[in-house]
């Protein structure tokens, strides 16, 4: 993997980049060019410390959700249900 420009395209460049992180962590990088995953993890952090969780199991519920939510596509689409975070 080339780590500078070297002629190619911006768009050519990100391939190449989310190619190389998928080949060597295993998991699809689906880019979304949004802020989906920020927003997901602080409604579902909302959401964990209104049911009077303790913070850091609020954070790491929230982590999770936002992890669901940057493998799906589509900002609405994309939000995981509560089921599958619980499931996780």
């Amino acid at each position: 993997m080339r780590l500078c420009n070297e002629g190619l395209s911006g768009e050519e460049t990100w391939n190449e980049l989310l190619k190389f992180w998928e080949d060597k962590y295993g998991s699809k990088v689906i880019l979304t060019r949004g802020s989906r995953g920020g927003d997901c993890l602080n409604a579902a952090l909302g959401y964990s410390l209104a049911q009077d969780r303790p913070l850091h199991e609020a954070l790491a519920f929230a982590v999770r959700a936002a992890f669901f939510s940057v493998t799906r596509c589509g900002a609405q689409a994309g939000m995981p249900a509560l089921e599958d975070i619980l499931k996780s």
